[in-house]
């Protein structure tokens, strides 16, 4: 019957420490349906044809199971073979058969350096490498272990803080931001301390509870509320003192592979500035990450772990990175009391560079601020996805060599093959190495090549001999040499006894050269052992050429002789040149040349002495004495002799000497000028420097100049200034830039000095221009404008060299110039920039508001009140004309309109052609400019009604109305005492404006006409269904 299982890491039947469990890794590194063939039970390996060898004493490797075959294991992956030498000694080796380049074909083994590689057909992956303890050298068993360990796996190199292959980061873990949050510690609840005294810098939140590996769904009692702020860090051991301690060693571990683990460590308490600290929290760190190695798809992990917290709870990550990408897959997380070891697996999802980052953290689950955890960390493998089968196990069995460097070797070893499948099964087979013995050749030291003088005995030069077969006394020694005319064979003294022996080689004085020294051992048995050296006699040797060298004083300076000759035989330290005879003051000997590393110079003026200290070999040293120079500036015509010195020549000193002759001359000195100035785009201020000569007047002495940069300054704008010693340059550029000014003074003799000035004519310094207020003013009297009477409106300004200041108006007034001085602005805004610009065209700008307003009132004539009558029955008046109209001037422009109230409403720009009511008018008019300035003239026009002959007419039997016109009250005079019932009266638009019932009045009646304005109304009376009309004037 068949199984099929669904797994989502797939896992191999590994070989696990003592009391190790086995987990799954966290975060699917790939997800695999596997079909699994029917289970059968383990197999063990079987072993055929490691038949016997033979071998030769001190042979080269030669393989040692070339005929072996592995059977029946079926599968080595996460396993090993090994061959092992009973009682080994340090002379034998277990070596391999490798390549340079491992072999893509399909099923072929390749061993590169420690690495085993399997080829399938389009590359070679790696599927194990050598043990880095059990190597095979020095007799030490071979163990070849198939999987592909990365650096120092299994931690047996190093110890303590010594951890090869990983990156130990000591100190507190904490995120700093969300991301980070996310990225390294995405599983843990609650808060995560930081540094003792810091603010988290942003609030978490806790993210949904997890399943955790060893209590699971479990939350805390007191755990912080979800998204509070985190505060709090870390401080001391257990009783709160002191720094907290973090960790990170290679350590010895019962329950580990190789007996060793690394342990990450960590121990505090927790602390915060104020108010409470935060407990039940998380803390992380050490950590630590392995180097990067490379993987292939398929290719599966496997590392053993354990666990415990201090106290309280662990809380540890294992992570896998991808180097070239940065993801980073959580291999496993685990936070509990203690976790025993266990081993998790999983899968490489694609080929590429990983390394491992492993996060130690502790929580504070009770809540009582202890926190501290230990985690450890063995055995991590990469098993190759190809599959390590009995013929790949064969085929790396018989690459396997042997090797014997033993002069006594036993003659018979017995050597023991072990192969152990996946399922723990074990196989072992044995076979005989017989060694065939040869004679070895006699031991000789090596001896060094040595250096003699001509004609001294080298002292005797020690070596030893030694043979495993033949005593040293039985060992012959001779000794030649090749060029027997510096070194005759007889001049070789071979002396000692036993082991310990000497050569005192002697060579013919007065003979120089090189010899090759051959010493040759021979045993009993005739073994030969040769070794050579050779012996150097060098010609130290010192000369100078022939012939005077002339040095003018006051001259440049002269080589004091190019052509000398310098031979050592071996570095020199303490050389000297000299003035040895002659010396005058102001003679000077130098060296300009760059000198070899370590080697310094000095001159004592007081003797004309250049010495030269430090290791010198003879082409160095002749290079420097070939270009030291002389130099005077005396009067003197003595000759100077010079004398060239090495005082430590390996054969005793060495000197030369060299004559020099003094013509006498002087060259004229320039002095005081200063190396670099700058000035403005502008001729400079005189720049003073002094001219001197030892022989020659002054006067006679010739100055020129000349400009590096002629389009900045032209050789013509360079000038002299001064007489006898004191003398000035002045320079005027054409343009900003640099150039160097060379000036040359020649004297009579013809010998010239040249000395420089540069100068930078340029200016970066903008000029400084004074703020500006903004102004508000009012236009001239009778002007629509206001013009500037003075200039303190002008720009205020400094620069460093010289600039000019201009203005340009925008806005109400437009134009430009150099001063506001009579400038007229017109009414309104108008902006003022200032410009200042210097000669090297660097500007600063300033700017201000000038706002002109117009406060004039305009002007307005006065019109005299006017009272006219009408006599028509209209009731009103219609004006003709515009002389009521207002007559106005103003300073800028302005409109006039009036305003009627009273009896007669209305506006308007003229009165011809309006209609005025009876009554009183009054007539207002406004002359208002553009600015809002307004005045105002009023005059009244009276209308009167004069009343006709039919006014004062009735119907009604002698009934009048009297006073009419009237101004209080009007009488109803009523003779004949007729019924009057009503009286009303009506505006000229028929409007009700006063209704009086008169029906119980007898006679006269008087009507109140107080309310009503001044105009012409209508009367009408009622009796007995009849009206009377009558027209009334109020006044």
């Amino acid at each position: 019957m068949n199984f099929y299982l669904i797994l989502a890491i797939m896992k191999h039947n590994y070989t696990t420490p003592k009391n190790i469990k086995r987990t799954p890794l966290l975060g699917c590194l790939s997800l695999l349906l596997l079909s699994i063939a029917p289970i059968t039970l383990a197999q063990t390996p079987v072993i055929s044809g490691f038949t016997n060898l033979t071998y030769e004493e001190r042979a080269d490797a030669t393989p040692i199971a070339p005929s072996v075959t592995i059977t029946n294991g079926s599968n080595y992956t996460d396993s090993y073979i090994e061959m092992e030498i009973d009682q080994a000694t340090t002379t034998e080796t277990l070596g391999l058969l490798t390549v340079t380049t491992p072999s893509i074909i399909t099923g072929e083994v390749s061993i590169v350096g420690t690495q085993l590689f399997l080829g399938n057909g389009t590359e070679a992956k790696q599927i194990g490498q050598i043990h880095n303890i059990h190597n095979g050298q020095n007799g030490e068993k071979l163990r070849l272990n198939f999987y592909s360990a990365l650096t120092n796996s299994q931690f047996t190199d190093g110890f303590g803080t010594d951890i090869p292959g990983w990156t130990v980061n000591n100190t507190q873990i904490y995120p700093t931001s969300p991301t980070l949050h996310e990225t390294l510690f995405p599983r843990t609840q609650g808060n995560i301390l930081v540094k003792t005294g810091t603010e988290n810098p942003y609030t978490m939140t806790r993210p949904e509870q997890y399943s955790y590996e060893t209590d699971a769904n479990y939350i805390v009692t007191g755990q912080l509320a979800e998204g509070q702020s985190q505060r709090g860090g870390i401080v001391g051991n257990s009783n709160g003192t002191g720094t907290p301690i973090f960790s990170t060693l290679i350590v010895n571990e019962p329950g580990a592979t190789g007996g060793r683990a690394l342990r990450l460590f960590s121990n505090g308490w927790i602390i915060t500035p104020n108010p409470t600290p935060s407990r039940y929290a998380s803390a992380f760190g050490p950590e630590v990450y392995s180097e990067p190695f490379t993987a292939f798809q398929g290719d599966e992990l496997a590392l053993d772990w354990r666990a415990s917290g201090s106290g309280d709870d662990y809380e540890v990550y294992g992570y896998l990175i991808n180097t070239a990408t940065a993801e980073r897959t959580l291999l496993f997380y685990s936070r509990g009391g203690t976790k025993t070891w266990t081993t998790s697996t999983g899968i490489i999802p694609a080929n590429g560079n990983y390394q491992f980052h492993f996060i130690n953290g502790s929580f504070d689950r009770t809540g009582g601020y202890l926190i501290g955890a230990e985690f450890f960390i063995d055995n991590i493998r990469i098993l190759s996805a190809e599959g390590v089968t009995d013929a790949v196990a064969t085929l790396v069995a018989r690459k396997v060599t042997y090797e014997n460097t033993s002069c006594t070797p036993e003659l018979s070893r017995s050597i023991t093959l072990t192969a152990r499948s996946s399922s723990n099964t074990t196989a072992a087979a044995s076979n005989t190495v017989n060694i065939t013995l040869r004679n070895c050749v006699p031991v000789l030291s090596t001896i060094l090549d040595v250096t003699s003088c001509e004609g001294t005995a080298i002292l005797p030069i020690p070596f030893t001999i030694f043979d495993g077969e033949t005593s040293a006394e039985n060992l012959q020694i001779t000794a030649t040499s090749s060029n027997t005319i510096l070194l005759p064979n007889a001049n070789l003294l071979l002396e000692g006894i036993g082991e310990n022996r000497s050569i005192t080689p002697t060579p013919i004085s007065g003979e120089y050269g090189t010899t090759t020294i051959t010493l040759t051992v021979t045993d009993t048995e005739g073994g030969i052992t040769i070794r050579t050296f050779l012996v150097h006699v060098p010609e130290n040797n010192l000369t100078t050429s022939t012939g005077n060298t002339t040095a003018i004083s006051n001259g440049d300076s002269v080589i004091i002789d190019a052509d000398v000759e310098v031979l050592t035989s071996a570095n020199v330290f303490t050389t000297e040149v000299q003035i040895s005879e002659g010396f005058a003051t102001g003679d000077v000997l130098t060296y300009l040349g760059t000198l070899p590393y370590g080697v310094t110079q000095n001159y004592a003026a007081a003797s004309g002495t250049l010495s030269f200290t430090g290791a010198l070999t003879s082409i160095q040293l002749q290079s420097i004495f070939s270009e030291v120079r002389f130099q005077t500036s005396s009067a003197s015509t003595t000759n100077r002799t010079i004398a060239f010195r090495v005082q430590d020549a390996p054969c005793g000193p060495m000197a030369a000497e060299k004559t020099v002759e003094v013509l006498l001359s002087s060259v004229p000195i320039l002095s005081n000028l200063p190396n670099n100035i700058t000035n403005c785009v502008q001729t400079t201020d005189a720049i003073p420097f002094l001219l001197t000569d030892a022989l020659i007047p002054t006067e006679a002495i010739v100055l020129t100049a000349s400009s590096s940069n002629t389009y900045v300054v032209s050789n013509d704008n360079i000038l002299f200034g001064g007489s006898g010693e004191n003398r000035s340059l002045t320079v005027t550029p054409s343009q900003s830039g640099n150039t160097t000014i060379t000036i040359t003074a020649t004297n009579t003799f013809g010998n010239s000095t040249s000395a420089n000035i540069t100068i930078s004519f340029e200016d970066t310094l903008a000029p400084s221009l004074a703020a500006l207020e903004n102004q508000m003013v009012s236009t001239n009297i009778g002007d629509c404008s206001y013009t500037q009477p003075n200039t303190n409106w002008d720009a205020s300004f400094t620069d460093n060299c010289s600039a000019t200041a201009s203005y340009i108006l925008t806005g109400a007034t437009q134009g430009s110039g150099i001063t506001l001085e009579g400038v007229a602005f017109e009414q309104g805004e108008t902006n003022v920039l200032w410009i200042v610009t210097d000669t090297a065209g660097n500007t600063t700008t300033a700017s201000f508001t000038v706002f002109v307003e117009d406060t004039e009132v305009p002007i307005l004539s006065t019109i005299e009140n006017i009272e006219l009558d009408v006599t028509d029955d209209s009731n009103v008046y219609t004006h003709n004309g515009t002389h009521w109209d207002a007559e106005f001037s103003d300073n800028c422009q302005a409109t006039a309109a009036y305003i009627l109230s009273g009896n007669t409403i209305g506006t308007g720009t003229t009165l011809d052609g309006v209609v005025f009511r009876i009554g009183t008018t009054t007539v207002t008019w406004k002359a208002i400019d553009t600015q809002g300035n307004v005045a105002s003239s009023s005059f009244t026009v009276t209308i009167n009604s004069v009343l006709g002959s039919n006014d004062n007419q009735t119907d009604f039997n002698g009934i009048t109305l009297f006073p009419n016109p009237a101004t209080q009250t009007i009488t109803i005079h009523n003779p004949n005492f007729i019924a009057i019932e009503n009286v009303t009266i009506y505006d000229v638009l028929g409007r009700l404006v006063l209704h009086q019932n008169t029906k119980e009045t007898i006679g006269n009646s008087n009507i109140n006409l107080q309310t009503l304005s001044a105009e012409v109304y209508m009367v009408v009376l009622e009796s007995e269904g009849k009206q009377l009309v009558v027209r009334l004037v109020k006044r």
